[in-house]
Formats: structure tokens, C-alpha cells, sequence
């Protein structure tokens, strides 16, 4: 059996900075669809003939409407401003479960199939996820469906109902989840590495649920899930945490319509029901104090062997534009003569590797995931000896600006001529 190696936690001192979603480029991170502005307008890719109209409603939800022309159906989505990080310490996986809950029957829509029957019906799709700090629900659905759906789509975001009955079949379907997942080794090996960060960070915690973390232990504690759940819907999926995007055929002015005429029953936020979304960057999730730094793990796998070096870094969410997170990919990335790359190949170590930027409000952290040859795992303290070399080479001689200014242009023009996702649903998500 081939082992995969996780170093847990090296430090990059001096150095630049979810599996929805692992990816193995930052370069994905300038495929938005459009992107606001200092001033609130919305910038687009210069190939892209569609209309964009960025709005705020009284009650606080922001929303993003998108006339397209050659639309033939409505993609329709809301993304709320909370995910796992806000699961609650004694609900670990809170986050996931609500997502799976708010399809299951609203108030005023009992039925818990109606949603899907209504979107079959017209040809439609949804789906959902929840990251560390975000859930997303994205749907699409021929145009002579869209009032009824994105009627009972609204009520996710009103008033779910939460029933007991439906709690204790679905908490089923969530441990079953996690038991699907349990032998894939990147997500082991992701949950290793949470479960050795800060204890006093939320990015620690057990982000996906089972029946353990939601269900038998709360309620050995004398806790209930279902309270749980309402407590936890009231205090995110309020207003001001709720972003909605519609891309249709339809004007911006009757998209407008239709948002207000299904969105307008959530209440007006305030200051005090719905305060800004808590950051966790305050405190750090690996660091010599901690004793997380430098710790060495290892994981049975049968496919090939990877070894993967994980670095925390400074909070870089609020400084995405300063581009450090792609600078060093461009760096790594350089396979001439004297890279990394070419050391490890010379040597016979590794064949490849990717990387992957990780900044959420609980932090920032490196991945970078060594694909081993048989003489790499054998060496893998020589391979960490070329990695911290280069570096180190890094370091010292400074910013490039000109490498620093060819990755600008590089992300300007990836997004001014991205192409058009191919369908509503797609865009919509």
C-alpha cells in the first residue's frame, strides 16, 4: 500500500501568501462572472453583451440582475453569508444540515417535493453547497415556471419549516453523506488538518455533520436539533447576509419585479437582528505556541503517493487585489532551468505539483501537494530541503514587478475575454 504524507503546518515566514470545493489553480479566482467596483458599479468582461444591475433592497438584500438576450430559461441563486465556520461548537455541521433542511417544506409550501416537482415539471435543475463561510443555492427552470419557483424558493429564507419528522429522517441522509465520504483520502486528509488547528477557531470543528455531532450528543447534553436549527436560520439567513442573482431575458426592470414581489416578505434587517458576520482571524490556527507547527502526518492510500505541505500565511482575504497568493503560484509554476520543478525532476523526486491558496475570514493557508516517485517518498526531507530552498531564493531577492505586473495582465485579460458559462444554471452558481 502507498502512503500519502501530510506535513501539517510548516511555517512560510516573509512569504506570500472547502474540497464546494481543493483546487490545484488560483488562476480559477479571476473567472467571476462580473465584479463591483470601488463604487458599487458593475464591471464585466469586455466580450460579455449582457446587462448587469447591482441593487439593494430596504430590507437589505442585495441583489445582481442580469438581462441576457439569448438567455432560454432563468437561473436564479441566493448565497448566504454563512457556512460551517458559524457552526455552532455543540452542533458541528449546523451549517450543512440547514442547507439540507430548507428544501424540505416551508410555512406556506408543507409539501416537501413541491420545489423539485415544480422545477421538473419546467425543466429545471437545482443543487446547493456549504463552504467554510458561505451557503449557496442556485437553480434554473424554464421561464414559464419561474413565479412559482422562485415563489417557493423564497420561503428557504422565510419560513422553513424545521419539522421534527423531517429532522430525524434527514440527519439520516447527512450521516450517510459523511459515511460516502470517509474513504476518500484528500477530504481525510483536509479534516486532519482542520482538527489540528486552533482550537479557539471555529476552522478546528467537524465541518460536515453526522448523526454523532448533531443528533446523539447534543441530545445527551439535553439539547434539541431542531431548536437548534430555527436559532441558527434566524440568526443568518437574515437580509443584510442574503445575495441574489437572477440572469434571465427579462428587463432589469421586470427581474426587479419579480425579486421584490418574492423577497420582500423578509424582514427589514437591523443592526441588532442581523449584525455583520463574525471574523475569525484574530487568532491564529497554527503557530509555535499552539504546537502545531512542523508535525509530521501519515495516511494510508492505495493510489500513488503525494505528500502535501501546508503553510499558514497572513489573513490575505481583504487583500486579494495585492495578488500575492498568485504571484508565488507564478513563481512555482516556473518550470526553466534552476525552478523547483527542474530540481525535483532532475533529482527523480517528484514529477509534479500543484498548489492551492486557501482565505476565508478564519484565515489564509498554502497547499502545496508534491506528486511523489518512489525515490521522493523514500526522500522526503530532501524534497521539503528544495522546496524552502527556493523559497528562501524567493525571499531574498524580492518583489519582481515586472513578474509581479505580468500576472495582472494575465488575470485582466482571463477576465475580460472568459468565456460565457453555457448555461443559466451554471452562471447562476
Amino acid at each position: 500500500t502507498r502512503r500519502a504524507l501530510l506535513l501539517g503546518a510548516l511555517s512560510l515566514s516573509g512569504a506570500a501568501a472547502e474540497l464546494r470545493r481543493l483546487r490545484s489553480s488560483p488562476r480559477a479566482a479571476s473567472q467571476a462572472l462580473a465584479v463591483l467596483d470601488a463604487g458599487g458599479a458593475v464591471r464585466k468582461p469586455k466580450t460579455d453583451a449582457r446587462t448587469f444591475v447591482y441593487t439593494s433592497f430596504d430590507s437589505g438584500l442585495r441583489a445582481m440582475l442580469v438581462q441576457d438576450p439569448d438567455a432560454k430559461s432563468t437561473g436564479f441563486a441566493v448565497a448566504v453569508e454563512a457556512g460551517s465556520l458559524e457552526d455552532p461548537a455543540d452542533f458541528q455541521g449546523l451549517a450543512h444540515f440547514c442547507e439540507h433542511m430548507v428544501f424540505l417544506g416551508s410555512e406556506k409550501y408543507p409539501d416537501q417535493q413541491r420545489f423539485s416537482q415544480v422545477l421538473a415539471l419546467h425543466g429545471g435543475n437545482h443543487n446547493a453547497f456549504t463552504s467554510s463561510e458561505e451557503t449557496v443555492y442556485y437553480n434554473q427552470i424554464g421561464n414559464d415556471g419561474v413565479e412559482e419557483a422562485m415563489d417557493i424558493f423564497s420561503r428557504f429564507f422565510i419560513d422553513p419549516s424545521f419539522s421534527d419528522e423531517m429532522v430525524y429522517k434527514e440527519i439520516h441522509a447527512v450521516d450517510s453523506e459523511h459515511k460516502k465520504n470517509m474513504p476518500n483520502t484528500q477530504l481525510r486528509l483536509w479534516h486532519l488538518l482542520k482538527s489540528r488547528a486552533n482550537p479557539q477557531s471555529p476552522m478546528s470543528q467537524f465541518s460536515t455533520g453526522d448523526l454523532q455531532t448533531l443528533k446523539e450528543i447534543p441530545e445527551s447534553h439535553g439539547k434539541s436539533l431542531v431548536q437548534a436549527l430555527k436559532s441558527f436560520h434566524k440568526q443568518n439567513y437574515c437580509a443584510k447576509r442574503l445575495h441574489l442573482v437572477i440572469i434571465n431575458n427579462m428587463t432589469a426592470a421586470e427581474q426587479l419585479a419579480l425579486a421584490h414581489r418574492h423577497f420582500d416578505s423578509i424582514p427589514k434587517a437591523t443592526t441588532e437582528t442581523c449584525p455583520p458576520r463574525p471574523r475569525y482571524d484574530d487568532r491564529a490556527l497554527y503557530s509555535k505556541a499552539l504546537g502545531n507547527l512542523g508535525r509530521r502526518f501519515t495516511v494510508g492510500t492505495k493510489g500513488s503517493p503525494e505528500m502535501w505541505v501546508v503553510l499558514p500565511a497572513p489573513p490575505m482575504k481583504d487583500r486579494y487585489k495585492e495578488l500575492a497568493q498568485a504571484y508565488l503560484w507564478n513563481a512555482l509554476g516556473n518550470f526553466g532551468p534552476g525552478s523547483l520543478k527542474a530540481l525535483l525532476l532532475k533529482e527523480d523526486l517528484s514529477q509534479s505539483y500543484s498548489y492551492y491558496a486557501d482565505s476565508t475570514v478564519a484565515g489564509s493557508n498554502v497547499f502545496v501537494t508534491f506528486q511523489l516517485t518512489e525515490k521522493g517518498l523514500a526522500n522526503t526531507d530532501r524534497v521539503l530541503e528544495l522546496f524552502f530552498a527556493y523559497l528562501d531564493v524567493m525571499r531574498k531577492a524580492g518583489v519582481d514587478s515586472k513578474a509581479l505586473g505580468s500576472v495582472q495582465q494575465l488575470r485582466q485579460v482571463s477576465f475580460d475575454y472568459q468565456e460565457k458559462k453555457s448555461s443559466e444554471y451554471d452562471a447562476a452558481s
